[in-house]
This record gives structure tokens, sequence and C-alpha cells, in this order.
């Protein structure tokens, strides 16, 4: 009798718990992808000025853009001018390493120059952010 007792709490301990089990599933994490912001107006800037860069080079897709600092024109000489440390490959496939300044105007026009603009400022853009 005492064995049969035992058999039948055993059963009903088992039947008790794998009943519950089922109810126990692990719910589904969502993870949402983290959405950068869009792109201010000067990021947008500088991209069309690098884009615009770009097309002089002698291999575009070489171009390597390491920093780049901004300034804020007044809107009759520029609206923006950029300050950008570049490496891109030479003729001979060697890179070279430079520094442009390029100007740009709301009309969507870029002035590039190699000669030396001092920009007073510590404004900067993180060249991966506009895809450089």
């Amino acid at each position: 009798m005492k064995k049969t007792i035992g058999i039948l709490f055993i059963c009903i301990l088992l039947f008790g718990f794998t009943s519950c089990a089922g109810g126990m599933s692990v719910a589904p994490t969502t993870t949402e992808i983290p959405t950068e912001p869009p792109l201010t107006e000067v990021e947008l800037a500088a991209k069309y000025s690098l884009e615009y860069l770009q097309t002089f080079a002698k291999n575009p897709e070489s171009l390597q853009v390491h920093e780049i600092e901004y300034a804020y024109g007044d809107g009759e000489l520029f609206d923006y001018a950029f300050s950008v440390d570049i490496s891109s490959q030479n003729g001979f496939g060697g890179m070279n390493r430079e520094m442009y300044y390029l100007f740009y105007h709301s009309n969507g026009t870029v002035e590039a120059t190699e000669t030396l603009f001092m920009l007073d400022t510590d404004n900067h853009i993180d060249p991966e952010r506009i895809g450089f």
C-alpha cells in the first residue's frame, strides 16, 4: 500500500511539473535596430563637396578622408568652408596625402583650393557618417 501511494504521488508530481512546463516558454526579445538621425545641412554640404573633389582624383575609389573641419560662411562668399585632410592614389599607384579647402555655396557650386586657408573652429564632421 505504501509503495502504491508513493508511486501514485510521484506520478502526480511528474504530471504537475510537465503540465506547468508548457506555459514557461521564454518570450522572444525584440531588438530594435538603432537608426542614425538624418544628415544635417552642413553634413550634406560636406558630402556633396567631397563627391565634387572625388571627380578630380586619378582613382576616385581610392579617396580616403582622414579629417573634416568646417566653418560657417556669411552667405555671400560661401555658405560653408571645409578643411579636408585626404589621401588618394596618384597616377603611379602611390598614395598622396594633401589638405584641400572647399567652399560650398547655397546654389550647389563648390570651389576647391590647395592654398592655405585657416579655419578658426573646432567643428568636426565624422567622415564615416557621410560615407567617406
